[in-house]
């Protein structure tokens, strides 16, 4: 049966042969289409519904931010410190007063003894009761310039902390509102690439329609539908790097742990108008002054460490209040007596070890020279970063010239393939293809607009960074959320 059924296979023509083939090629392209047809379902049932979402406007983020981010609640609490250590230096230069009691029972061992009670010498022969109030007055006169030292330092600290805060609020501000335009620029880019699947979908289909009467290849149809696959995974990506962008502007507004959501969002409030100056070095930014302010609080340093090498003089009093009795604690307590006082000036020099304020001295002025440092890297970074800002700024514009013609190319190309398919000169493939390709022109314009109002917020940091949160703020709280 065996030897039978090959020797037939065998005899039979080639025709036959060929006939197979035939078979077994179309069982394959039908294979390739029912998985093409059937992946637009698949990937539509795994991509990710982002309606409804809540929006958020800018305004809120950057409230929520002030109250809630990392390194402004930080760079506030240096702030309260710098003015509680300027509290503690100015409490160098007051007098120093303590009050204080002492209530005990004196008993003699043998027949008699005596004691000293408030600088006063008691002798008795039987137990009593004593009590002895002291009141201690200090005023520093001359410690070699330590007091003033430390309370020009702890100003100087205050005047650092403060422009350490307002850069941080620019810092924070402007990687708020780099998130920010991301995720508007990702629910943009959704809405086009929706409008593109819709378009591929459509174009897919009169290509089959086409293929069916013989108009087209069954090539050209696979390749439709593979573009359809192509804006479907395209879309499912964008949306899964929406989901990332917001959660990047959640971190940044001071979310340790950002759900996983969607959000909506709007543009950026249009900034102010500025225009270049010519090169300078910008030496308001509070980086700056920051670092200018912590180089001088090192220099006071400097000069409180070499106040060891001088005496301290002070002066001093003491007045005492004595009360004694013999039977009972109460009547000591409260009947004075006898009562004395000193009065006079405390010279402390100071001999060995002179070698702990060399030490103290050397690694003052090593920090002065480490603050150096300090400045000179602001100045190049705030320096840097205003030249790529301008310079980002100019590319972005020349962007958006690009995008409006390639725009106004794409919507005029549109419009003459929809007269010519209106005129019979032309099929309704290319103008799915025109329409196609001018959403994305609007996608290109749209997303052009928006890095353009981003790289003029960040141009209007460099040339006026002290008033950059406040007005990104102001400018903010005029929007309107969404869902009002």
């Amino acid at each position: 049966m065996n030897w039978n059924w090959q020797h037939t296979l065998t005899a039979a023509n080639h025709n036959s042969m060929s006939n197979i083939r035939k078979v077994l090629r179309r069982l394959v392209l039908s294979t390739i289409v029912a998985l093409s047809v059937s992946a637009p379902q698949a990937c539509a049932a795994v991509s990710v519904d982002i309606s409804p979402i809540p929006s958020l406007t800018l305004a809120r983020a950057l409230a929520i931010a002030t109250l809630h981010e990392g390194s402004i609640v930080s760079a506030t609490a240096n702030v309260r410190q710098a003015q509680s250590g300027k509290l503690a230096a100015i409490g160098t230069f007051l007098p120093s007063l303590s009050l204080s009691n002492q209530a005990q029972l004196y008993g003699p061992v043998g027949r008699e003894g005596n004691t000293f009670i408030a600088g006063t010498q008691v002798s008795a022969q039987h137990s009593f009761y004593y009590n002895s109030i002291t009141a201690n007055l200090s005023e520093n006169l001359f410690d070699g310039g330590k007091d003033l030292a430390d309370f020009k330092a702890a100003k100087e600290t205050i005047s650092s902390a403060k422009s350490s805060l307002i850069s941080v609020f620019n810092t924070t501000f402007g990687q708020i509102i780099q998130s920010y335009i991301a995720v508007a620029n990702d629910q943009q880019t959704i809405i086009a690439q929706r409008h593109v699947v819709h378009m591929e979908h459509q174009m897919a289909q009169l290509t089959y329609l086409r293929y069916q009467h013989s108009l087209s290849s069954r090539i050209a149809w696979l390749q439709s539908k593979q573009q359809e696959l192509q804006a479907e995974t395209q879309l499912i990506s964008d949306s899964q790097q929406q989901i990332k962008d917001a959660k990047t502007l959640l971190r940044s507004i001071g979310y340790r742990h950002p759900p996983v959501l969607l959000m909506r969002v709007e543009s950026l409030p249009p900034p102010p108008v500025v225009t270049k100056p010519s090169i300078k070095i910008n030496f308001n930014d509070p980086a700056i002054q920051s670092a200018r302010a912590q180089i001088r609080v090192a220099q006071e340093q400097v000069a409180e460490a070499k106040a060891g090498f001088w005496p301290q003089l002070s002066l001093v009093a003491q007045y005492n209040w004595l009360g004694v009795d013999l039977n009972k604690a109460s009547a000591a307590i409260l009947d004075t007596k006898g009562s004395n006082y000193t009065f006079g000036l405390s010279l402390s020099i100071p001999l060995l070890p002179a070698v702990t304020t060399v030490a103290a001295v050397q690694s003052a002025q090593a920090q002065v020279q480490s603050r150096f440092g300090a400045y000179d890297n602001a100045w190049a970074d705030v320096s840097s970063r205003r030249l790529a800002n301008w310079a980002n700024y100019e590319e972005t514009e020349q962007q958006m010239q690009l995008a409006l013609r390639t725009e106004h190319a794409a919507r005029e190309a549109l419009d003459l393939t929809i007269d010519r398919w209106k005129a019979r000169q032309s099929n309704r493939l290319q103008v799915y293809q025109a329409k196609s390709t001018h959403i994305q022109s609007v996608l290109a314009v749209a997303l052009t607009r928006n890095n353009l109002q981003l790289a003029q917020w960040e141009v209007f940091r460099a040339e006026h960074p002290l008033s950059f949160s406040r007005r990104l703020l102001s400018a903010a709280q005029h929007e309107i959320s969404v869902n009002r």
